[in-house]
């Protein structure tokens, strides 16, 4: 039996366990070359270890027993080809999903380690800051403008996103739409938005273009029509002319509070 090698010696040499190699005789997977009917020991063959290789670096690659069972079943290479290339294929977009979760790890943190500082000290004194381009998506409240309804409009564009694989932790908050014509205020028609990554071609998307805002945050919900009317005073004051919409984003909500009056906010809006 000088060229055989036991169970435990197969085990040892591929650091698996005993019982792994055990269950992969039982399934069909790998067994052994024979089995001595008194003893009960196994004995495995050298020319076998280069099949087990491949069954463990199979396994590594995310393929499942019964589909290597298959793969490595059949011998046939434009089977196993054609599996390696889905798979890769497959890893390819679980990576964009981790990419895009790292994204929205690194957003969270950055977020959470502004907003700790912002204190009632901060708070309703209007400033000018610098944005860069951002693309939003909107949906307009369906019926009345309300808390409610804005609040409704955003868990509609939620879900939205979610149907199309997209979880965005991007800011979000309420809309005011720049007034479409004479008559017309920044509280004609009210909303909700979500940041996205990027451009995405979706319904109801807009390009938020970069350049100087005035900015104001404050406490209060998704629905705060006298902040909307104290940052435009406080534009028109100071010489400014409001361009675009209104944004006023959620900094701190029911996730660190559970009242909408304790919520913070940074109403923006763009300034020339």
């Amino acid at each position: 039996m000088d060229n055989y090698l036991f169970i435990n010696e197969v085990a040892r040499l591929h650091s698996l366990t005993k019982k792994t190699l055990l269950y992969y005789d039982k399934i069909g997977l790998f067994k052994p070359v024979f089995v001595d009917e008194e003893t009960g020991y196994r004995y495995y063959s050298h020319e076998q270890l280069p099949y087990l290789k491949q069954i463990i670096y199979l396994k590594h690659l995310g393929f499942t027993l019964v589909e290597i069972q298959d793969l490595l079943g059949n011998r046939n290479f434009p089977i196993l080809i054609e599996q390696l290339i889905l798979r890769k294929d497959n890893v390819s977009k679980e990576i964009s999903e981790l990419e895009q979760m790292q994204c929205d790890l690194e957003h969270l943190i950055k977020h959470y380690q502004e907003v700790q500082f912002i204190d009632e000290r901060d708070l309703n004194k209007p400033g000018i800051k610098l944005c860069h381009d951002r693309y939003m998506i909107y949906q307009l409240c369906a019926k009345e403008q309300s808390v409610k309804e804005v609040m409704l409009a955003y868990r509609s564009l939620l879900r939205n996103l979610i149907s199309i694989n997209i979880f965005s932790q991007m800011p979000y908050g309420t809309i005011a739409l720049e007034p479409a014509q004479e008559g017309d205020n920044y509280t004609t028609e009210i909303g909700s938005f979500i940041t996205l990554p990027g451009s995405m071609g979706l319904e109801n998307e807009i390009k938020v273009p970069s350049g100087k805002y005035a900015y104001m945050y404050k406490k209060g919900g998704y629905y705060d029509l006298k902040s909307i009317d104290t940052l435009l005073k406080w534009v028109e004051d100071n010489g400014y002319t409001p361009v675009g919409n209104i944004y006023d984003h959620s900094l701190i909500d029911y996730t660190f509070t559970q009242s909408n009056d304790e919520m913070i906010q940074e109403i923006q809006i763009k300034i020339e």
